[in-house]
């Protein structure tokens, strides 16, 4: 079923942008591209981002440099509390996506899932992935997929989001294999549980014909998801799927419900859907899914430009 993006009678929060929040980062470090942002249960921000989009000319602080005062590559991974300062932060391959738990565990997307000790840094589990990465040309594409059919119930390619829901002991992960796939996990163990593509499709019935992974702008919507999916899980149980490639969002029940179909009034000109509904971040665009909860479950928000969010969606 689709539902086009509609008037509706309550309009999503505008967000204050807040220019002093955080406080410089110390150590003479420059902030990377930003691809995961997760606020834990103490109101503290992590921000998962890519040191290596520094250029040199912004790293010239380095060692073996000596020509200004600024600036070095970070951390990968830093903890900034409510005031802005920075109270943490370890080293981990970049990646893309991440969400925290309640016990202070972080969950960062790489070529799969892993979890880290934030005190130590040291990954303390992984989901399991295929050993290669989908390769160039067709007939070695086509041979990859017959090895990996869409059903593999584990991690195919590379990540682009993860959200965890606790009350279910649930991790929800998008990947970017056929389009990309919503697959769900237990939280304790990495145990595949189930995954489904557009339209709530079972994995087994994702085309493996890029064809039905095209976008045509102003045509018939995509079979299946056409690419870059990130999700998020809302507080009334809805999965939101948002497929950036093919300009809309999916919104699904968690369990085996019948999903709804939501994109913007226009096509936005053919764009991508990350203008809409994601996070610029430089001059690259990282495209995590925000929800805030509204009286009316559906409503999805428009952000604006804010730095840092409490877990009410209220600003600090």
């Amino acid at each position: 079923m689709h539902r086009r993006w509609g008037a509706q009678a309550q309009l999503a929060p505008r967000f204050h942008y807040d220019p002093t929040w955080p406080d410089p980062l110390p150590n003479l470090w420059k902030l990377g591209g930003v691809t995961g942002l997760a606020v834990d249960r103490n109101d503290n921000v992590w921000v998962y981002n890519r040191p290596n989009d520094a250029l040199p000319v912004e790293r010239r602080a380095e060692p073996g440099t000596d020509i200004a005062v600024c600036c070095v590559r970070p951390p990968s991974m830093i903890h900034i509390d409510k005031g802005g300062n920075v109270i943490g932060s370890f080293d981990a391959p970049q990646g893309h996506g991440m969400a925290v738990d309640d016990e202070g565990f972080v969950y960062l997307g790489q070529d799969t899932v892993r979890k880290y000790d934030p005190e130590t840094g040291q990954i303390v589990a992984e989901v399991a992935k295929t050993p290669e990465k989908e390769p160039d040309g067709e007939a070695a594409i086509a041979a990859f997929r017959e090895m990996s059919p869409p059903e593999t119930p584990m991690i195919v390619g590379g990540l682009e989001e993860i959200r965890i829901f606790e009350e279910d002991n649930e991790m929800y992960v998008a990947d970017n294999y056929l389009g990309g796939r919503v697959l769900v996990f237990n939280l304790d163990t990495f145990e595949f549980k189930r995954g489904w593509g557009a339209y709530g499709r079972p994995l087994a019935e994702i085309s493996t014909d890029d064809a039905d992974h095209a976008y045509t702008p102003n045509g018939p919507m995509a079979r299946d998801f056409v690419g870059h999916l990130t999700l998020n899980v809302s507080n009334d149980g809805l999965v939101y799927a948002a497929d950036r490639r093919g300009n809309r969002i999916h919104v699904k029940t968690q369990g085996r419900g019948v999903p709804q179909g939501i994109h913007p009034r226009d096509r936005y000109r053919g764009r991508w859907l990350h203008r809409r509904c994601g996070v610029l971040t430089g001059r690259r665009a990282a495209i995590p899914l925000y929800l805030r909860p509204y009286e009316q479950p559906n409503l999805v928000p428009r952000p604006r430009r804010w730095r840092a969010t409490g877990t009410d969606g209220q600003n600090e």
